[in-house]
């Protein structure tokens, strides 16, 4: 179940990716320069990735000494890559106060969403921290689905949000998203 899970967020990040590059190529990029539409690549990427870097910091800042960082750093020093990328994988739920996964870092991306999308024209600034948003919504989501509650995300502020509350507060991150997209 979780291994379906996990391969789902990923197909929905891939496909949601290249839904809004879609949607930032036909409303942005139409006629633009090839280094254009490669900076706009590049920070999908970008914000597409920068949220797994949690679980790194988690095992190198967070929690050096806990035994799941020590053995994906055995892992990593075997050059272990893809048991080191399972073991992330695998043991994911174990690590309940992530740095990019909660209420605070959630609030500082969509003002700095709101800030990018309303103040500049930078379309890699722009792929960038739309591809963020859509990764911290999609991986609540996968959360909510899986779960049945996203308090992991919350839980610094708020012991426990309502599951209806819960589902309005998605649907209202999922219509910034949108709005944000198509502006």
């Amino acid at each position: 179940m979780k291994r379906k899970l996990h391969h789902n967020l990923v197909s929905w990040l891939v496909v949601g990716n290249l839904s809004l590059f879609a949607v930032l190529y036909l409303r942005h990029l139409q006629g633009e320069d090839p280094v254009s539409i490669a900076l706009v690549l590049v920070g999908i990427v970008i914000g597409a990735i920068l949220p797994f870097f949690d679980h790194f910091i988690h095992f190198y800042f967070v929690s050096p000494h806990e035994a799941t960082s020590q053995r994906f750093k055995v892992k990593l020093k075997s050059r272990k890559f893809i048991d080191a990328l399972s073991l992330v994988k695998a043991t994911s739920d174990e690590r309940e106060s992530r740095v990019f996964h909660n209420l605070t870092f959630l609030v500082t991306a969509l003002l700095l969403m709101v800030f990018v999308v309303t103040s500049t024209r930078n379309l890699f600034g722009w792929s960038l921290v739309l591809s963020l948003w859509f990764h911290l919504v999609s991986s609540q989501t996968i959360d909510m689905m899986h779960r049945k509650n996203i308090n992991s995300w919350i839980s610094p502020f708020h012991h426990s949000v309502s599951p209806k509350n819960q589902k309005l507060v998605l649907v209202f991150q999922w219509f910034i998203f949108l709005a944000a997209t198509l502006l």
